[in-house]
């Protein structure tokens, strides 16, 4: 009966001994990393399939060798051997870490980056009875690394070389971190570490940094922030700073990081056009005044040639008319010529003195501007030309004109000088062709008054918008000079430009453009 009991006994023994293998087993193969177990001796006794993979040794095949033989293991640098770490954990008894860049070499002569520890395998009387090797590649992970590595270095080769100055410094302003720039901008060696300063005894006033660490705590950052700063050796500078704060998981605060653009030569400039800026608007006053001035004068000019001169003008035209109305029958033919060339000569001289008036006027007239529809000015300013010059045969080719932004009556005076002009000088032909046109241009707007008339000389083209300037002869055709030199000032005050082309006995063409707006 006793032995039956003994027998039972052992039979639950082996059974929870079984069991307990199996599960063993079943964790083993299930693991994630590499498992080889071994016996007393350092022999393979069982691989779970990373192992298998990893190593290139199936266990049927392994079971039986040295681990030595089935995990052999050499360093990435040096590429020397590395000691098994079967031997460590069976002569001392501890768990075994393999040293970083240890490589594995496989069967078929791949490698593979590995960490791995082994562990002492002990019976109840805590004899070491074996050893269990648990490892895992590591290929990914030092891909992973080298990334990190190279990330991290290019980082700081970029943060080093900046020309802004970086730094990172604790809440109370102890300098963590810089590179060269920020020694530069602060006076120091740009080669000495100055890790451990206080970046506060920068400032020039301790009140303005409250103020900074405020707004900065506040809103969490700070862009384009003008600093007044001082170098290690006392010399005031102003430092533009952009700054955030670095905060862990929960919130709390790590540290303060930021750049310093150097700012002293960029303020220094600012406050000296300030300074020009100041005395411009002295010199603009003076001006103005000056100006304004010489507007006085040229008034009282303009109204003594409108007065004073004309004064004598008359008298001499109202003798001029008594003589030929009292003496006419006196007068021997030649006498009444002269008396008509005088009043020819008067009543020249009184066109000269309102075109220059006139002239006068257009460069000082307040501008009104306004939208302009240019094909109703010209459209009037023809009718107006043909009731004077009923008896001409004109053919006029009005092409489809833009609207303009300009003032209405100047621009009227620019289309009633070229047009008249036009008719003027093509009235030698028994049939006068007058054109107007445009041409778009991407900034302006070229009109044109093209006619067939008697054209002139391109040589002498610079003097046509000159004051008093001809290029025909009164006897031939009648003009002061003034009213192509009234267009041209007209066209300059709205931006645009005037010139002309032509040929003798060929025609011309004038041109003036306008701002496209």
């Amino acid at each position: 009966m006793k032995r039956s009991s003994t027998l039972k006994s052992q039979s639950k023994t082996e059974i929870a001994l079984k069991e307990s293998e199996q599960r063993y087993r079943t964790i083993m193969m299930s693991v994630g990393d590499g498992v080889i177990a071994t016996d007393s001796a350092g022999r393979v006794e069982m691989m779970n399939p990373v192992a298998e993979e990893l190593t290139g040794w199936k266990q049927e095949e392994a079971q039986g060798n040295s681990l030595e033989k089935i995990f052999q293991i050499i360093n990435e640098e040096t590429r020397q051997i590395v000691e098994n770490p079967v031997r460590r954990v069976m002569r001392e008894g501890i768990v075994v870490g393999l040293a970083n860049h240890s490589m594995l070499i496989a069967k078929n002569g791949t490698e593979y980056p590995i960490a791995d520890s082994g562990a002492p395998i002990r019976n109840e009387e805590g004899d070491i009875t074996g050893m269990v090797l648990v490892f895992r590649d590591q290929t990914q992970e030092r891909i992973s690394q080298k990334a990190l590595q190279e990330s991290e270095r290019k980082f700081h080769e970029i943060v080093t070389y900046l020309d802004e100055g970086y730094y990172s410094v604790t809440s109370e302003g102890l300098l963590l971190d810089h590179n060269q720039a920020f020694n530069r901008i602060l006076g120091f060696d740009i080669a000495k570490d100055l890790k451990g300063i206080k970046l506060p005894d920068f400032w020039q006033n301790s009140d303005e940094r409250k103020v900074y660490l405020h707004e900065l705590m506040t809103r969490g950052f700070i862009r384009n922030y003008l600093i007044n700063a001082k170098t290690i050796g006392g010399e005031k500078v102003v430092v533009m700073a952009n700054s955030h704060l670095i905060k862990d998981e929960k919130g709390g605060l790590i540290r303060i990081e930021g750049t310093y653009n150097d700012f002293t030569d960029r303020k220094r400039a600012e406050e000296e056009i300030r300074k020009l800026n100041a005395e411009l608007e002295g010199r603009v006053v003076m001006r103005t005044a000056q100006l304004e001035a010489s507007n006085k004068e040229l008034e009282a000019f303009s109204y003594s040639v409108s007065h004073d001169l004309r004064a004598p003008l008359r008298h001499v035209s109202g003798y001029v008319e008594l003589l030929n109305k009292r003496f006419q029958s006196e007068l021997p033919e030649k006498g009444q010529h002269y008396l008509n060339s005088i009043g020819d000569s008067v009543r020249i001289m009184g066109m000269l003195i309102d075109d220059l008036l006139q002239f006068s006027r257009t460069g000082r007239m307040e501008m009104h501007q306004s939208d302009l529809d240019m094909n109703e000015i010209v459209k009037e300013v023809k009718e107006s030309l043909c009731k004077d010059n009923p008896d001409r045969k004109i053919e006029w080719v009005l092409g489809k004109l833009p609207s303009v932004n300009g003032d209405e009556a100047m621009l009227r005076l620019v289309w009633m000088n070229l047009l008249s002009n036009a008719v003027k000088f093509t009235r030698t032909r028994k049939k006068a062709r007058i054109e107007i046109g445009v041409s778009k241009e991407n900034k302006e707007l070229v009109l044109f008054v093209r006619d067939n008339g008697v054209g002139f000389d391109m040589q002498y083209a610079q003097k046509l918008f000159g004051v008093f300037q001809r290029l025909h002869p009164t006897e031939e055709f009648e003009g002061t000079g003034i009213g192509l030199a009234n267009v041209h000032r007209i066209v300059l005050r709205h931006g645009g430009r005037t010139w002309a082309e032509a040929e003798p006995d060929k025609g011309a063409v004038f041109y003036f453009s306008i701002p496209n707006k």
